[in-house]
């Protein structure tokens, strides 16, 4: 008998096989999802982004964020009825010819983030890279590139990839 009511919510029918049952239940799973996608990104904030730069932080800080509500709201449209299974498969078709066309872009995101965790040398130190012909000091990493001032006074730019995957010599 308590849950008489939501029987009757699941006899009302809105469109389509979509009722207010499944909506409740859906509108409930996107709120949780929210809720926790802010919970992570302060756990994040509070705990990770301290150690990253801090555009890298706040980039990396909001893909967790928007992440998770892609996952809530792919639960939510499941619970409600919707198929997007063929949208999915466009999706996915999407995203590996999006994945060939910006594989070394994704490339230098990753290696940035590993290098930005890791930090295997800091501002300020004295690098050598053999196989690239880079020596200099290093002013800074970024999101995706690492910049060296030569030891002739010139800036350049080196891509993370490549500064991720050499052998890196430290001179200082």
């Amino acid at each position: 008998m308590p849950f008489e009511f939501l029987q009757n919510l699941e006899a009302i029918e809105i469109t389509g096989g979509l009722t207010v049952l499944s909506l409740l239940i859906g509108g409930i799973i996107m709120g949780v999802g929210i809720i926790i996608a802010r919970t992570f990104r302060l756990l994040f904030t509070k705990y990770y982004a301290p150690k990253l730069a801090q555009d890298s932080a706040k980039n990396l800080g909001k893909l967790i964020y928007f992440g998770i509500i892609i996952l809530a709201f792919l639960v939510f449209t499941s619970t409600t009825g919707v198929d997007f299974s063929g949208l999915l498969v466009a999706g996915g078709i999407f995203g590996i010819v999006i994945g060939f066309a910006t594989q070394s872009v994704v490339s230098n995101l990753i290696s940035g983030i590993f290098l930005m965790i890791e930090k295997p040398v800091k501002q300020g130190d004295k690098i050598e890279i053999p196989g690239a012909d880079v020596s200099g000091t290093l002013l800074d990493i970024s999101t995706f590139s690492v910049r060296v001032r030569r030891f002739d006074g010139t800036i350049i730019r080196v891509p993370n990839e490549v500064f991720f995957t050499s052998n890196i010599r430290s001179l200082s």
